[in-house]
């Protein structure tokens, strides 16, 4: 993460911040007059992160968020957050989500330090209307308390916070912009996952409701046309149906991702073509990369998993 700023000075900290965020009134409890403050922020595009700590306790308040969701991750200290008529409190084992609505009033402990996730309003709720296969019907509104000590919601912690160490590393692939827009994608879906809100069990049925009519349709494309560029994405569309719809359906009917399904049919191609191949004129690379095999090197390892052989000794034996 980038440095904003370190300051003592509690104007400057609330002004600040209020760029970053939404403009607000910050106030130290007690005697307090001066903080020792620390911000430091990454924005990937849809999503950014920012870590926050005063070095004081301290009450803010503000308005409606409006624009953008917010995920706040204790990493030490607690915070106390009312937000409209629900409160939560917040820890190392709990964080707060909060929604655009709705006033928000925190206080933070003198030790308090969070990790927080700002998501834009138009983004996770296209995400979610995605996954669904529907428009919304009314806005997008999480239960307050999230539990990230144990189940998915832990899941999804760790996830969030491996995704924050990667962006910190210089040749880190997560900010590519060919791989970006999909760690976007899947941090939003697991986060609309792992989360209660007012969708949640509409988003259980529609997970439910695929028929396996998909499956074979979106088998029979890969069969059909195996060293085509497909993506989860693309084969989706195809069927008509969400990305994860898809991927549940799979999960639920052979066990194994659209992708990992693809990968056997390719091995399959493959390893016939090689077993019928002349080994003077044709090269394992070739074959490979005809159908869709494009880092030879993870090729060769996926083709011993499956075949207990290399494939060079597919070849010559062929």
């Amino acid at each position: 993460m980038f440095e904003l700023y370190r300051s003592d000075n509690l104007e400057y900290v609330r002004e600040q911040a209020g760029r970053i965020f939404t403009p607000h009134r910050l106030r130290a409890v007690g005697r307090v007059t001066r903080l020792d403050a620390v911000m430091c922020s990454r924005r990937m595009r849809d999503i950014s992160f920012t870590y926050a700590s005063y070095g004081a306790e301290v009450q803010i308040a503000c308005g409606e968020l409006r624009d953008y969701y917010v995920v706040q991750i204790p990493l030490s200290g607690g915070t106390v957050v009312r937000h409209g008529r629900r409160q939560a409190w917040g820890g190392r084992e709990t964080a707060s989500v909060l929604s655009p609505f709705d006033s928000l009033r925190m206080r933070w402990s003198a030790d308090c330090a969070q990790l927080v996730c700002r998501i834009e309003r138009p983004a996770l709720e296209s995400r979610l209307s995605e996954m669904m296969g529907r428009s919304l019907t009314a806005p997008l509104s999480f239960d307050t308390a999230m539990n990230v000590a144990d189940g998915p919601g832990r899941a999804w912690r760790v996830w969030l916070e491996n995704i924050v160490a990667e962006l910190s590393r210089p040749d880190s692939v997560v900010d590519d912009p060919l791989v970006l827009p999909s760690v976007e994608q899947t941090l939003m879906a697991g986060l609309l996952v792992s989360q209660p809100h007012n969708y949640s069990s509409a988003l259980r049925r529609q997970q439910r409701s695929v028929p396996s009519r998909v499956v074979r349709l979106v088998v029979d494309r890969m069969e059909a046309d195996p060293g085509f560029p497909h993506t989860t994405a693309s084969l989706a569309k195809a069927a008509g149906v969400t990305d994860r719809s898809l991927q549940l359906a799979f999960r639920k009917e052979l066990n194994l991702r659209p992708m990992e399904y693809l990968r056997q049919v390719r091995l399959r191609r493959v390893h016939d073509e090689l077993l019928a191949a002349d080994a003077e004129t044709v090269s394992v690379t070739e074959v490979a990369r005809k159908w869709g095999f494009s880092h030879v090197g993870h090729f060769a390892a996926r083709y011993r998993e499956r075949f207990g052989e290399n494939p060079s000794d597919t070849l010559r034996r062929g």
